[in-house]
């Protein structure tokens, strides 16, 4: 197997770091399935009982650093990484992100993101603020684009729209053209053309680059910068990412591309305010 395919277990889960540790059962054969079966390329940070009797584990790259949701059977034969769905259509695994990874972080990236560089789509009226961080070429970010665009449509939602360039080679030029735009309703209009023109296949954004070795360009890609800076601050491993504040206070983080139900209770859980 090679070592990219063996990375991709723990990869698909988007995670986040926290700095918390919890006592973990070296010798147990749960314990000892995960690291067998991650072939030493994570660390075990926690684990709790998950749901029918699973246990599941909180596990950190030791390359990147970032955080992920593993779970092994009661048998402790099979490693299982992905969306575990209740019965009623709840997503176990999204609750044990926010209770495990998350919410140690959540806060923190909440107040950072105010201060780098975003611009806002929707009414300021909406009963619903959210963070999204998106990269122009990003082919599930056009794909939460295209999911929001009807929230903020019918005025229940507004988004700030916070572009970070990672994907690919193209990513950082696209993302610092649509920071270079210095009216709000531009910069809305260009990722609207992004989208609109967006090629699933090659997975690449509709608009074009701007040169980072021209001199003009400088500040856009200093504003990139800072924002690339902030995904790197709390070691996110992809895009898009939704940020947002409930009523109560508390801070909440969804890295990855939310659906249906998901989606709705996200949306309906953030709060009216900045």
């Amino acid at each position: 197997m090679k070592t990219r395919s063996r990375l991709s277990l723990v990869a698909c889960l988007l995670g986040l770091c926290f700095s918390a540790q919890a006592a973990v059962d070296p010798n147990s054969a749960a314990t000892k399935l995960v690291e067998k079966l991650t072939y030493g390329q994570v660390n075990i940070v926690n684990e709790f009982q998950a749901a029918n009797g699973w246990q599941g584990f909180v596990v950190q790259t030791k390359k990147q650093g970032s955080q992920a949701i593993l779970y092994v059977d009661p048998s402790n034969q099979y490693l299982f990484a992905g969306a575990l769905i209740s019965a009623s259509g709840q997503n176990l695994t999204q609750q044990y992100t926010d209770q495990y990874i998350n919410k140690a972080i959540a806060q923190g990236a909440y107040q950072s993101i105010a201060n780098i560089h975003w611009f806002s789509e929707g009414s300021d009226t909406a009963p619903h603020k959210m963070y999204v961080v998106i990269d122009p070429n990003c082919v599930y970010c056009h794909m939460i684009y295209q999911a929001l665009e009807t929230y903020i449509a019918k005025n229940q939602l507004q988004v700030r729209w916070v572009p970070v360039g990672l994907v690919k080679a193209s990513s950082p030029g696209k993302a610092a053209h649509l920071l270079s735009l210095k009216s709000n309703a531009d910069q809305v209009a260009l990722l609207k053309q992004d989208e609109a023109n967006f090629n699933n296949g090659q997975e690449e954004g509709g608009i074009s680059e701007l040169d980072s070795n021209d001199s003009a360009n400088a500040s856009a890609f200093a504003a990139l910068k800072q924002n690339n800076g902030f995904f790197t601050q709390y070691q996110f491993i992809g895009t898009p990412i939704l940020i947002y504040a409930k009523a109560d206070g508390s801070s909440s983080i969804y890295a990855g591309l939310a659906q249906g139900k998901d989606l709705d209770d996200i949306v309906n859980s953030a709060r009216s305010t900045w």
